[in-house]
Formats: C-alpha cells, structure tokens, sequence
C-alpha cells in the first residue's frame, strides 16, 4: 500500500503525506489510528489519535470545522483531539486509497508575524 493523503495539523497547517502501511498512519496521528465515522459519499476516510482525549492532546479546530462545515461530522460534542489523517476511500480489498485530487481542506495556519515600530 502507498497511499497519498494529507495531515491537518493541531496548528491548522495542512502537510500532504505519503503512507505505506499502517506504521505510518499511527505516525501521521501520533498514536493508535481510530477511522472516523464519516460516510462514503465524501469520498474520504479520515483518521484520528484514538486516544487523544485520553492524552489530553488539543482539540484539533481545523479538523473539526473543516468536517463541519462539509457535514462530515455529527457534531462538535465529540471533538477530535491531536492531528488528523485523510486519505481516499478503501479499495474493493478494503485498502485505503489515494485522498480524491478534488477535496479541498482550507488551511488555517498563519505565520505568525510582528512589527517593530520606533517613534
């Protein structure tokens, strides 16, 4: 399996990534990998930490608005805790596959910048 997929990161900065096995996607999420619940007529399967809440790992706002506003996710009572995974749906072998080149996940990460003003 080579799968090529997208991270979004707890700072909202959204890394594409390429998986191999399921080694990688536990590393793409920092942990056990837990499939959210999200119906195939997206087009994506997208992972989590399993046990980020466990950890206390920060809640992931650009994971969460971005299922959100796609209605990918029930609702924020459940927030989904650590970076997040997103590849295609599984193949008819129940492999994943590559994200669909035509799933856009905005990026919410601003460099963050300052000015010095002298008067």
């Amino acid at each position: 399996m080579r799968v090529n997929g997208k991270i979004i990161k707890l700072n909202g900065k959204v890394v594409d990534v390429v998986v191999e096995d399921y080694k990688d996607m536990q590393r793409a999420v920092d942990g056990y990998i837990e499939r959210l619940p999200v119906e195939e007529r997206h087009g994506v399967t997208v992972y989590c930490n399993e046990e980020g809440r466990v950890h206390e790992l920060p809640i992931n706002m650009t994971a969460c608005l971005w299922l959100l506003r796609n209605n990918m996710y029930p609702s924020m009572d459940y927030p989904i805790h650590g970076d997040v995974l997103v590849v295609g749906l599984p193949n008819k072998d129940g492999e994943d596959t590559n994200i669909p080149e035509d799933i856009s996940i905005q990026e919410m990460w601003v460099e963050p910048s300052f000015m010095i003003t002298v008067e």
